[in-house]
C-alpha cells in the first residue's frame, strides 16, 4: 500500500566526525559564497576558509594579515593550530582583493566587532556554514565549516604526496591527527 523507504534515513558518510568537501563541492560553494551581492564578506570569509583558517583564526585575520601579491594569508594559529602563513586559491584572492578595497588596514576581515576569538570565531563560522546552505550542501550531516580546511589539507596532500607538507598548511602538529583531518588512512 506504500512505500516501505519513504521513513528511511541514511546515516551520514562519516558518523561523528568531518570529511573535506570535494572540488566540486567547492565549485558550489564559491558559487553561492560570490551570490550575495549585498556583501563581499561572505566571499571573503570562504575565501580564508579555503585557506585552511578556521575557528578563531577566522574571526582573528585582518585586513594587513593578507599579502595579495605573494598570495598568502596568516593565520594567527591557537591552541591546537600553529600559526602560519598560508596561500591563496586564484579564487581566494580575488575574493579577498575585492573585500580589502573597501576595508581600512586594521579591520578583521570576517568580523565587525572588537572580540575576534569568541564572537568573530562564532560569526565567521556561521557565514562559512551559510553558504553551505546556499550551497544546496546545509543538510550533510558530516559537513562542517572545518571541511572547507580539511579540503585544503587533502588538496596540498593530493598535490604533493606528503602528509607533512599537509600538516604544515593546517597548521597541526600531529601527522595523524592530519591523517584524520584530511580522510586518510595511512595503515590501508
Amino acid at each position: 500500500d506504500g512505500d516501505p523507504t519513504l521513513d528511511l534515513t541514511l546515516p551520514p558518510r562519516a558518523v561523528g566526525s568531518f570529511r573535506p568537501l570535494t572540488d566540486g563541492e567547492v565549485d558550489l560553494c564559491r558559487d553561492a559564497a560570490a551570490w550575495w551581492m549585498s556583501s563581499n564578506r561572505f566571499a571573503a570569509v570562504w575565501a580564508l576558509a579555503e585557506a585552511s583558517a578556521r575557528g578563531a583564526e577566522l574571526g582573528a585575520v585582518r585586513a594587513s594579515d593578507v599579502d595579495l601579491d605573494s598570495q598568502r594569508v596568516r593565520l594567527s594559529g591557537g591552541a591546537r593550530v600553529a600559526p602560519r602563513w598560508a596561500p591563496l586559491t586564484d579564487w581566494a584572492r580575488d575574493a579577498l582583493e575585492r573585500r580589502l578595497n573597501v576595508m581600512d588596514r586594521n579591520e578583521f576581515v570576517a568580523y565587525r566587532g572588537t572580540s575576534p576569538r569568541s564572537a568573530g570565531r562564532i560569526s565567521a563560522a556561521s557565514a562559512v556554514t551559510a553558504v553551505l546552505t546556499r550551497a544546496g550542501l546545509g543538510g550533510e550531516a558530516d559537513l562542517r565549516p572545518t571541511s572547507v580546511a580539511a579540503w585544503a589539507g587533502r588538496t596540498e596532500f593530493d598535490r604533493t604526496g606528503s602528509i607533512a607538507d599537509a600538516a604544515r598548511l593546517l597548521g597541526l602538529r600531529s601527522l595523524d591527527a592530519t591523517a584524520r583531518m584530511i580522510g586518510w588512512d595511512w595503515t590501508a
